[in-house]
């Protein structure tokens, strides 16, 4: 995997504007045809989005002490202005941005290097308009159980980005973004109705956004590098939210990165890791039912890191109810440039047979809607024994395919095809050479009928990467949902 900006790696085509968390997006699951315009856990007996984590009181904590388990991945959230391949389809506002100085093989130096305006908005000609871009960001749900009592703070993990050392996250970076947190009452199942009770916008004060926004709250200052509490509350029972923006900088040749970050509840006692998972023990504990749960509502954005050879992340649970339907599980821009394969783990810990496909650039799927062009002006994907786009079925998918170093080499300039896999859209403005780099994945596998019997009761499924070297890391984004 390369080095990106904040040395680290990049990203999901979280399939075009399915991904959007208020944006119309239909399809059909047996008799049913989905209309998901609010999310909430569990939309109706028809299926719908799924929320992603396994159900404890923290969230993308990584290796930070004091969990009782290690997450080995930060939640993080792409800059407007940021490339889109470095593996955010969420926040980034366009793809294909610009040159590279000549360091990837077929780059080249355009002037300006790097710009966010879309061709069709003023820009560049070469610059796309992400058709996934969403501006709500993400979102993630704070579940409080039946019974809660006492003051609880939603706590953040480092966040903002720093252009100095000293972030925990490792958010040291020149290139700056402004990250927006906005803590939601439980008044609404949909997130972005519900009443927003705090917000605060991270970032360097001396680097504005667009229409004269500003940072309210310098990055790691002021004590804002380790845990900082967002909100305080007696929570009722029910679902509050918190969401996370990337605001647009003024200047759109800007070159933003990415912000690591994770979540925590803390209760009336201070911050005691429960789980209400008992797949999951923290800290040597059970699963316990008064324990606040938080979970992505929609696409969740990660960075990951592994160890190398094999490494798994606990994912989301599929309740009893969704038997016999069709889990599907995208992923975009995952271990590109560093990971052999990855699998779908069923709460057994199995391997899944999964029918593996490629989307096209606007989040279509061809096998869907029975097309064999994209029609976007992309480039298919390397082919990989006989497919490109898929359908195949597969238990361990491959990511790199028949490219040397899976891409590795060819991002850092080596020549020729063995060296590159085809990028969506060309060679010239995009860095990385890596098999699905800038491109989505589904995974999708029907869930036994016998669910219940078959697993004992356990409801969580994982997702394992073998990477062949040591250790790396990459950004990519995960979104999942039943049919």
């Amino acid at each position: 995997m390369a080095a990106d900006q904040q040395g680290i790696r990049r990203g999901i085509g979280v399939g075009g504007s399915r991904g959007h968390l208020r944006r119309r997006a239909s399809f059909r699951a047996g008799a049913c045809v989905l209309a998901v315009v609010v999310i909430t856990p569990f939309l109706s007996s028809c299926g719908g989005p799924l929320p992603l984590g396994p159900g404890r009181n923290f969230l993308g904590t990584n290796t930070v002490a004091g969990f009782g388990t290690q997450e080995n991945f930060w939640l993080a959230i792409g800059g407007y202005c940021q490339r889109r391949e470095y593996g955010d389809i969420v926040t980034a506002y366009a793809d294909n941005t610009g040159g590279v100085g000549g360091a990837a093989w077929g780059s080249v130096n355009d002037t300006p290097d790097h710009s966010c305006q879309p061709a069709e908005e003023g820009g560049p000609s070469y610059v796309r308009k992400n058709s996934a871009y969403n501006p709500n960001g993400y979102t993630y749900a704070i579940e409080f159980p039946a019974g809660v009592t006492g003051t609880h703070d939603i706590q953040i993990y480092d966040p903002g980005t720093c252009d100095t050392s000293g972030s925990p996250a490792g958010n040291n970076v020149i290139n700056k973004q402004l990250t927006r947190f906005t803590f939601r009452n439980n008044d609404s199942t949909d997130p972005l109705t519900a009443t927003p009770l705090t917000s605060a916008t991270f970032g360097d004060p001396n680097y504005p956004g667009a229409n004269g926004v500003v940072a309210t709250h310098a990055s790691c200052t002021n004590g804002n590098a380790g845990w900082w509490t967002l909100h305080n509350l007696n929570p009722t029972t029910g679902t509050y939210f918190v969401q996370v923006q990337a605001l647009a900088p003024a200047v759109l040749t800007s070159s933003e990165t990415q912000n690591f970050f994770a979540l925590r509840v803390s209760g009336p006692g201070g911050f005691v890791p429960c789980t209400t998972t008992a797949e999951l023990p923290v800290a040597g504990g059970i699963a316990d039912p008064s324990c606040p749960a938080v979970r992505a509502v929609g696409p969740l954005g990660w960075y990951l890191f592994h160890p190398g050879g094999t490494q798994s992340y606990p994912v989301l649970n599929v309740p009893v109810a969704w038997a016999g339907r069709t889990l599907h599980v995208e992923l975009f821009d995952l271990f590109d440039s560093a990971g052999s394969s990855v699998e779908l783990l069923d709460p057994n810990g199995s391997a899944s047979s999964v029918a593996a496909e490629v989307a096209c650039q606007d989040g279509r799927y061809r096998s869907e809607v029975g097309i064999t062009d994209c029609g976007t002006g992309e480039l298919p994907p390397t082919t990989v024994g006989d497919s490109a786009y898929g359908p195949w079925t597969a238990s361990a998918v491959g990511i790199c395919g028949p490219i040397i170093g899976c891409g590795a080499y060819g991002s850092s300039g080596s020549a020729g095809p063995s060296y590159n896999a085809q990028q969506p859209w060309g060679y010239e403005h995009l860095i990385h050479r890596g098999l699905y780099n800038d491109r989505t994945i589904r995974l999708s596998v029907t869930v036994r009928s016998d669910y219940a019997e078959a697993y004992a009761g356990k409801q969580l499924w994982s997702l394992r990467v073998t990477t062949p070297g040591g250790g790396s890391a990459d950004r990519s984004t995960i979104r999942a949902w039943i049919s």
